[in-house]
Parts: C-alpha cells; sequence; structure tokens
C-alpha cells in the first residue's frame, strides 16, 4: 500500500488507485501499488436563495434559516411602495 487519501470516487477502506494500472503487463513478483480511500471528501451543496422581498422580517429569518441561510439585516431603509417592517431588497437575489 502507499497510501490513503480522501476520495468519492470509491466506498471508503476500499481501493480506489493502483500502479500499475489494470490490464497493464508486467513481470512476475511485480510490486503492485495501491492508494485506499481513508473518507470522503466533502461535498459542497448548493441552494437556491428563496425570495423574501416584501417579507415580514420575522417571516424571511423563518423561511432563511430552513433553507440553510443566515440573515443579516443591513441599514434600515425607507421605500414607498414597501410597508415598514417588510423586507425591501435582498443580496443575493431570489433564485442565485
Amino acid at each position: 500500500m502507499v497510501g490513503e487519501e480522501a476520495s468519492n470516487e470509491a466506498a471508503v477502506g476500499t481501493i480506489f488507485r493502483q500502479t500499475p494500472s489494470e490490464n497493464d503487463i508486467v513481470k512476475k513478483n511485480t510490486v503492485i501499488e495501491v492508494t485506499l480511500v481513508k473518507e470522503a471528501l466533502l461535498v459542497e451543496e448548493t441552494l437556491t436563495v428563496p425570495d423574501v422581498i416584501g417579507l415580514e422580517r420575522s417571516k424571511a429569518e423563518e423561511l432563511l434559516e430552513e433553507r440553510g441561510f443566515m440573515l443579516h439585516v443591513a441599514e434600515p431603509a425607507y421605500d414607498d411602495l414597501v410597508e415598514v417592517g417588510k423586507v425591501i431588497s435582498q443580496v443575493p437575489g431570489p433564485e442565485e
């Protein structure tokens, strides 16, 4: 055995790389070097940002937390078209 590496190509504890490769022709007693999977790689999960514009702060925060996000409130702003206490804009935007 040559070593161990993190990988998602094979199950933990199994061989995922070898030298010489499969179907290579070698002499008798040739040393085969193998690398085992020691742990799975972390895979970054991608999430779709929900639209919280127009929601009350508490509802926006609840929805974001349910989807795995955190709410950060910027400076309060005023908008003629949006009621006080509701989200005017968001970054990143919906579906980004």
